[in-house]
Parts: C-alpha cells; structure tokens; sequence
C-alpha cells in the first residue's frame, strides 16, 4: 500500500501536469491531444510514471517517444511548479487500459440503447 505522502505527491505531479498541458507549455503538436489518465510514484519516490491517453490511438507511439524525449523539461518544470525537495525522474507510458475501458462503455451503453428500442 503506498503512503499518504506518495499519493499527495503522485496527485499533486497530475495536477501539475494537466495544468502544462492545458497552458500550451509544449510547442511540439504531437503533444497537443494529451491527456493524463494517472500518476504512479515509485516507493522511494525516485521515479514517476505517467499514463496518458489520446484522441488519436494512432499516432500514441509517435506521442509517447515525443513525451519521454521531452522529459528532462518536464521535470524541469515539475521542479519548478511543485515544492519537492526531489523532483522524480519523468517516464511517460500510453494508457491501454483506459481506452479499452472507453470501448467497454461504447459497447455497453450501445446495447442498452439497443435494448431499450426494443422494448
């Protein structure tokens, strides 16, 4: 189970980064339909790693190389934004168990619309 302070850090590094994202702090277009799903800090809160999602699934290899080759200014700006005596080290990996779970939804609530038309 991980601490309280590793999941405040974990949340506060998220906020901090959706808040990048949604001020424009990457010129590169690749990164421009980001989305973070989630933040996991490592137990000795030496690494992060950051899930995220996009609007394009195709072009998620081509982001995620494009996110860890920006790393280092990310945690620059990590570092800069957030009070932490130690900023982690930034990985960032696509989230696949998001978007399965978006197309689980899809598929349920297009058969309960389904269902209901029959009725």
């Amino acid at each position: 189970m991980r601490s309280y302070r590793s999941l405040k850090v974990a949340d506060a590094i998220r906020t901090e980064l959706i808040t990048m994202f949604q001020s424009g702090a990457f010129e590169d277009p690749r990164m421009s339909d980001v989305s973070i799903s989630h933040v996991e800090l490592s137990k000795d809160s030496s690494n992060v790693k950051i899930f995220f999602t996009t609007y394009d699934e195709s072009v998620a290899k081509e982001t995620e190389k494009a996110l860890n080759n920006a790393a280092g200014y990310v945690r620059t700006l990590l570092a800069q934004g957030l009070n932490l005596g130690y900023t982690p080290a930034v990985r960032f990996q696509f989230d696949h168990v998001a978007v399965a779970g978006n197309k689980l939804n899809a598929l349920i609530e297009k058969i309960s619309h389904k269902d209901e038309s029959v009725q």
